[in-house]
């Protein structure tokens, strides 16, 4: 922790950056966040179904009529 607080007070108090500076720091938070929302997402890859089956009769499963 001592050396936490050593290093904080060896910061600039205020530093001035350019625009464009600023939207590359935005826009590099912002691509991080989106490349670590991927890697740490939890994959639910067993209950995965692909598409709607509102009945159009495009499944492998058809219902036989009993007469």
């Amino acid at each position: 922790m001592c050396k936490i607080k050593k290093w904080m007070a060896t910061l600039a108090d205020i530093i001035e950056i350019t625009k464009k500076e600023y939207l590359l720091t935005i826009a590099t938070s912002l691509f991080c966040g989106i490349i670590l929302g991927f890697v740490f997402a939890p994959k639910r890859t067993k209950y995965t179904m692909m598409g709607s089956h509102n009945g159009n009769g495009n499944s492998s499963y058809r219902f036989r009529r009993v007469k």
